[in-house]
C-alpha cells in the first residue's frame, strides 16, 4: 500500500467589499466567502471581520468599502479553484479587490 503525500499551505485571502448596504449585509457576503473556502475543504485559522474603511483612492467609483480577510489551510492543488470562484465575485462587482498570498510562518 502506497502513502501519498497531500501538500497543504497556510493562505490568506484579504478582499475589499463595496459599501453598498449595511455593515450586516458585508459581514453576510464574508460569511459566504468562508462557506465558498469550506466546500474546498479549506481549515479555517483566523478571521478579520468586515471594518469599513476609507480608500486611499477611488476603486471602481467607491471611496470606502469593508476590509475583510480569513487565514487559512488549505491543499495546493486547491486554489486555483478558489481563485477562479473568487474571480467571478470580482467580475460580478461583490468584491472590489482580492489579494490571495501564502503565509510564512514563523517558528
Amino acid at each position: 500500500m502506497s502513502k501519498t503525500k497531500v501538500l497543504t499551505k497556510i493562505y490568506e485571502l484579504a478582499f475589499l467589499i463595496p459599501e453598498k448596504g449595511s455593515k450586516d449585509e458585508a459581514i453576510k457576503f464574508y460569511e459566504s466567502i468562508n462557506a465558498l473556502l469550506q466546500e474546498e475543504n479549506a481549515l479555517l485559522i483566523d478571521f478579520y471581520s468586515p471594518q469599513l474603511f476609507n480608500l486611499a483612492y477611488e476603486i471602481k467609483k467607491q471611496k470606502t468599502a469593508y476590509l475583510a480577510s480569513t487565514t487559512f489551510q488549505a491543499r495546493v492543488d486547491k486554489i486555483e479553484k478558489i481563485k477562479e470562484k473568487i474571480k467571478k465575485f470580482e467580475k460580478e462587482g461583490e468584491i472590489l479587490r482580492f489579494l490571495l498570498f501564502v503565509k510564512k510562518i514563523k517558528m
